[in-house]
């Protein structure tokens, strides 16, 4: 598993399609269900899942480390800035942190994308 994170529009779709050697199987979690991101190649804006399934986050996430872990995953750093009022908006950013946790803990690489540029990190 490759975990990928770093700000909206910082590149980190472009940087994980060039880890394949062949057209992965994309999983655009803005659209998709839990189960799809069960086999495909790249899971991107994992973060959309978890807003759209918060109460499950962690669940979800436990599920996909389990099946799918050669999956690459791009999730993007949501819990900068400003702590948000509404009580909603501050359980999505703690299931964002704590599944992006459970993902980096069992990545065998995590990167941070900033203006385009990687570094890993682990």
């Amino acid at each position: 598993m490759i975990l990928i994170i770093g700000g909206e529009a910082q590149g980190k779709r472009t940087f994980a399609s060039s880890l394949f050697d062949k057209e992965p199987i994309i999983a655009d979690c803005s659209v998709c269900e839990p189960k799809d991101i069960m086999t495909a190649d790249l899971i991107i804006s994992y973060h959309e899942l978890i807003k759209r399934y918060t109460d499950k986050a962690e669940e979800i996430t436990e599920e996909l480390c389990k099946n799918n872990p050669e999956a690459v995953i791009t999730l993007n750093e949501i819990g900068c800035g400003i702590i948000p009022i509404e009580k909603r908006e501050r359980e999505y950013r703690e299931a964002a942190g704590r599944s992006g946790c459970i993902i980096a803990e069992r990545a065998k690489e995590v990167y941070r994308l900033f203006c385009g540029k990687a570094t890993k990190i682990k």
